[in-house]
């Protein structure tokens, strides 16, 4: 069956209307929460796995409902191409399980790819010229992109790992602007109101700025407040917000790192 095709002379848009929770891929280990509406994900120490040695705290552009929504138009987007594919006749044909169909994929194929088909007949398959598929195929890979920078979060890591000298120490890593700071220089920190001094550095290739406790005494005070505290928070260089981390099992953690080579 040849697919018919609606063109209409409006701005692309979607309206989702979905209530599901925001994803979680870490039962468990990850909290979620929102600030000034905004979600932040919080994901803590492990000491399973020497790649869990880290705390996590993750910002993005969005409230959770939102998040939700988008990451769910993101999924639609994926199932749509998925289900795309060349015929012996180099035509395409564009065929779903009644299961994969939603009121999403249905707007989506109607309002943005102009596509009308019934549900009936996208089970059966449609076909699509090789043209008009790759229309539809540059359509679906414009707007995956658009909706994944929306799902891109600003993330925040605490880690442990060895130092040049072989020592276990204390991390932290986030997004910067080295045009803004020298390669490297000393800051003092707070980490739950107390004054930790650390060497910072950036990596001007990726904009990546790294600080760690230069001395014995500060590390030992991050060590401390990790240690007896669920939660920890720190004013890093160039943050406009504190940053908290979810640092339960941080001890744990260490005592592990320490029998492993890092």
């Amino acid at each position: 069956m040849m697919v018919k095709f609606l063109f209409l002379a409006l701005s692309f848009f979607i309206v989702f209307n979905v209530h599901a929770e925001a994803g979680n891929a870490h039962a468990g280990y990850t909290k979620i929460d929102e600030v000034d509406g905004k979600m932040v994900s919080y994901f803590n120490f492990r000491a399973e796995s020497i790649t869990e040695n880290q705390a996590i705290t993750s910002f993005y552009p969005l409230s959770i409902q939102s998040f939700s929504n988008v990451s769910q138009r993101r999924k639609s987007l994926t199932v749509i191409a998925e289900n795309l594919s060349q015929t012996a006749s180099n035509d395409y044909l564009l065929q779903f399980s009644n299961d994969e169909i939603d009121g999403d994929i249905l707007f989506f194929l109607t309002y943005s790819l102009g596509i009308l088909s019934t549900r009936e007949e996208l089970v059966q398959g449609v076909t699509l010229t090789s043209n008009d598929a790759f229309r539809v195929k540059a359509k679906l890979n414009e707007t995956f992109q658009q909706v994944s920078k929306k799902l891109t979060a600003r993330n925040f890591l605490s880690s442990l790992t060895r130092s040049k000298s072989g020592n276990l120490a204390v991390y932290f890593d986030w997004e910067g602007d080295c045009s803004q700071i020298e390669p490297t220089t000393t800051a003092t920190i707070p980490v739950n109101d107390v004054d930790v001094k650390m060497t910072v550095w950036c990596d001007a290739k990726s904009n990546a700025l790294t600080a760690t406790p230069n001395s014995r005494e500060g590390l030992q005070s991050v060590f401390d407040i990790f240690s007896m505290n669920e939660w920890a928070t720190i004013q890093l260089p160039q943050t406009q917000h504190e940053v908290r981390f979810w640092v339960a099992g941080f001890q744990q953690s260490w005592a592990s790192a320490n029998q492993k080579d890092l």
